[in-house]
């Protein structure tokens, strides 16, 4: 944690002292700062699998592609959490291709989706506690990826599994859909997708399990077959589908769930909470939605990394040349 700490402090003094944007790369127990223009580019061909790039807030272009197994943490998304840092912003997509299998990222903003290439086989990627679009594996189930995880992530889009297989979607805020793919699990999310009445919630799904979430669609809810629905809330009675439903919570007007009324877009002012828990568990006995199950909702979406909650350095030296700066952080412990 101290060499982390440590990083985390070179960043912001290097950014502020010659006013520009930089990227730590950390190999091996040694960091290397990266600056210029495109500095997250920069930082990425340097790197081997197995290293970890620290990006600190800001906007940055992402690499054309990621072919190397990757730790890559931001500062996270959230507003009240990172004004001491801003945030980790990456302006476009993120796309792994062969070779990226176990890459893991955490606390970024990105504003295209994350996706894994056409028909390119992937396992093991993490996305967590990340702001995206969409999350894909392109492809024909030709090589499908595997063992992917999704979770604790703001989605503004949708999941969609066309070359994915034994997949976890886990205690996201979803405001698209979810289509294709087989043996994928859905836990503990929220559903915030109503824009077409005809369309499925869940599209071409097969031998899928989806449970513990909370579904705002009223229209049509899945057109798949062998799937298994277990203790989720839907707004409607009968979902379709030849599938198997297990307890769960039919005709649950969605607004009447929470404590407050829940705006038709992620809202960061929004704190999701059940307005009855105990009466809404899950197949493992925890609440229903974001904060219950295997990766309850971590408050403001910090990351797991030591975090910067303040910092002070004055625009100028003292008159003995020192320069006095303050930073605090917090150390995240999950």
């Amino acid at each position: 944690m101290k060499k982390t700490i440590l990083t985390l402090f070179s960043l912001i003094l290097f950014s502020f002292v010659f006013a520009q944007q930089k990227v730590a790369l950390h190999h091996q127990g040694n960091t290397t700062i990266y600056g210029g223009s495109n500095p997250f580019v920069t930082a990425y061909d340097s790197a081997v699998s197995g290293d970890t790039l620290y990006v600190p807030g800001g906007v940055f272009a992402p690499p054309s592609s990621f072919t190397k197994r990757l730790v890559i943490y931001g500062t996270g998304h959230y507003p009240d959490t990172t004004s001491a840092t801003g945030k980790s912003v990456i302006s476009g997509n993120l796309r792994f291709q062969n070779g990226s299998d176990s890459s893991f990222v955490e606390g970024l903003e990105v504003t295209g989706d994350i996706y894994t290439d056409n028909n390119h086989k992937v396992d093991y990627l993490t996305v967590s506690r990340c702001k995206l679009n969409s999350f894909m594996m392109n492809g024909n189930m030709t090589t499908p990826s595997n063992y992917a995880t999704v979770r604790q992530s703001v989605l503004n889009g949708s999941v969609i599994f066309s070359n994915g297989t034994f997949n976890l979607v886990t205690n996201n805020i979803i405001l698209g859909y979810v289509s294709a793919g087989n043996n994928n699990a859905m836990y503990n999310n929220i559903f915030l997708w109503t824009s077409n009445y005809y369309h499925n919630q869940f599209a071409s799904l097969s031998n899928c399990h989806i449970a513990n979430n909370i579904i705002k669609h009223t229209g049509y809810i899945t057109n798949g077959n062998l799937n298994t629905f277990s203790n989720n809330a839907f707004p409607s009675g009968n979902p379709g589908g030849t599938n198997s439903y297990i307890n769960n919570y039919f005709n649950q007007p969605f607004d009447s769930l929470f404590v407050e009324t829940i705006p038709a877009s992620f809202d960061y002012d929004t704190d999701y909470f059940l307005d009855s828990a105990s009466n809404y568990l899950g197949t493992d006995s925890t609440e229903i939605g974001i904060y219950g199950g295997l990766y309850p909702w971590k408050k403001s979406s910090v990351p797991s990394i030591p975090h910067i909650i303040y910092k002070k350095i004055p625009v100028a030296t003292e008159p003995n040349g020192t320069l006095d700066i303050e930073i605090k952080v917090n150390a995240e412990d999950y």
